[in-house]
C-alpha cells in the first residue's frame, strides 16, 4: 500500500504541503516564544507560588535567559490578555469502535453533570465523526447544557471505514481537524486544554505501507507545523484512551513510546511521530489510558489547569531551515517537576531578511 495517500488524499490536498523555505518564523510579530509551564509536586498536583528565580530554561541543554515571567491562576485568569483556561472536550468517534463510544459518551455525560452541572472552567464540547465536528464550540460553564447537547449528537456509523486501506484517510482527516481547532484557538487570547478522547488516529507503522522521499518530507513538515501550531495557539493537548477490557491490545496502545524523542530532520521522521499521544506529550500534556472511570481522568486533566506559569524567551537562530531545539524547564525546588512544550524549530534569520537594493544612477 503506498503512503502517498497521506499527502494526496482529497481531504489533505495541497494544504499539507506549505513551502518549506518560506515558513514564517515563530511569533513573527514579536519574535519571541511563550511557554506555558505546569509545575507539579510528588503527588502530581499543580504548584503555585513559585518565583522567577526558581526556574531555569534549557535550550538544547544550555541555559537561555527569560524575557518575562508570570504566575497565573488558571481558574481566575490574570486580566484581558490572560483569561481563565478554556477546556475543549473532543469525543473522537472517527477512530474509535462504536461499542467503546457508547460507554465513553455515558461516562462523559456523568462527568458533565457532576456538582449539579457546575464546571470549573469555560468548556466546549466537540464530537468528531469523520464528517466534521459537531457539538457546542462556544464555551460554557453549564455542564448540563453540554450533556444535553452530547445526547443530541447522532453518531451511528463510521463515514470512513476502520480498515487498513482507509487508515491514511482517517489520519489526514484527524490531523486536519486538529489543525482547524488550532487555527481557531490561535485567534483567542489565553490558554486552552484540549482533551481528545478516543483510541487515536492510525500511526501507519505498518510494513504494508511504503513511503517515498516526498511522503517523508510531508510527514516532517507536518510534525513541524503541528507542534508549532499547538505551541503558538497555547494548546496543551491531552489524549485519553478509553480501554475496552475485551479488545484492548496493551502493547499496541503503548507503542507510541518509541516516538517520544524529538524529530531533528526529514531523514529521521517516522509516521509514529504524528501519533496523538506523542503530540500530546510534546505539547506539555499527557497520554492517559482510562481503565476505570473516564470522568475521573477528565477531571484530573482539568485540575492541572488550576495554576501555571508563562515564560517568554528569544529563540535561537537556526543554522538551517527547521533546526530542532529541545526544551526543558528545571525548577530549583526538591520534589517538583515541570512540563512544557518539548521543543521548537528554529529558522535562519537570513530567510526573513530582505537584502538592501543597490540603486545605480
Amino acid at each position: 500500500m503506498p503512503a502517498s495517500a497521506v499527502a494526496e488524499s482529497p481531504q489533505a490536498a495541497d494544504q499539507t504541503r506549505p513551502a518549506l523555505s518560506h515558513r514564517p518564523p515563530p511569533n513573527p510579530a514579536e519574535g519571541q516564544i511563550k511557554l506555558d509551564v505546569l509545575v507539579t509536586d510528588d503527588a502530581g498536583r499543580p504548584v503555585a507560588g513559585l518565583e522567577e528565580k526558581d526556574f531555569a530554561l534549557l535550550d538544547n541543554k544550555k541555559p537561555r535567559p527569560l524575557l518575562s515571567f508570570r504566575a497565573v491562576d488558571g481558574v481566575l485568569g490574570a486580566g484581558p490578555g490572560e483569561p481563565p483556561v478554556q477546556v475543549i472536550l473532543l469525543v473522537d468517534v472517527a477512530n474509535t469502535s462504536l461499542r467503546v463510544v457508547a460507554n465513553e459518551r455515558y461516562q462523559i455525560e456523568g462527568f458533565l453533570r457532576r456538582n449539579g452541572g457546575s464546571l470549573t472552567h469555560p468548556t466546549s464540547l466537540m464530537v468528531f465523526d469523520g464528517r466534521g465536528v459537531k457539538g457546542l464550540p462556544e464555551p460554557t460553564m453549564d455542564g448540563n447544557l453540554l450533556a444535553d447537547e452530547l445526547n443530541k449528537v447522532e453518531t451511528t456509523i463510521h463515514s470512513i471505514p476502520m480498515t487498513i486501506e482507509r487508515d491514511a484517510d482517517r489520519l489526514t482527516l484527524s490531523l486536519n481537524t486538529l489543525q482547524l481547532i488550532t487555527d481557531a484557538e490561535d485567534k483567542r487570547p489565553g490558554r486552552t486544554i484540549l482533551i481528545w478522547i478516543g483510541e487515536g488516529w492510525p500511526m501507519l507503522e505498518n510494513s504494508r505501507i511504503q513511503f517515498t522521499k516526498h511522503d517523508y518530507e510531508v510527514q516532517f513538515d507536518r510534525v513541524v507545523t503541528t507542534s508549532r501550531g499547538l505551541r503558538e495557539a497555547r494548546i496543551t493537548l491531552y489524549s485519553i484512551y478509553p480501554v475496552d477490557p475485551g479488545t484492548t491490545d496493551e502493547p499496541r496502545v503503548q507503542h507510541y513510546g518509541s516516538f517520544l524523542k524529538g524529530v531533528p530532520s526529514v531523514n529521521q521522521v517516522r509516521p509514529g511521530d504524528l501519533a496523538l499521544p506523542v503530540l500530546a506529550i510534546h505539547s506539555g500534556g499527557r497520554a492517559l489510558v482510562a481503565p476505570g472511570d473516564l470522568g475521573d481522568q477528565i477531571a484530573g486533566c482539568i485540575a492541572e489547569a488550576k495554576s501555571y506559569y508563562t515564560l517568554t524567551f528569544d529563540p535561537a537562530a537556526g543554522k538551517h531551515v527547521d533546526e530542532y531545539h529541545e526544551l526543558a524547564v528545571d525548577v530549583d525546588k526538591p520534589g517538583l517537576k515541570a512540563r512544557t512544550s518539548a521543543g521548537y524549530y528554529a529558522e535562519p534569520t537570513f530567510l526573513f531578511t530582505l537584502p538592501a537594493l543597490s540603486v545605480q544612477h
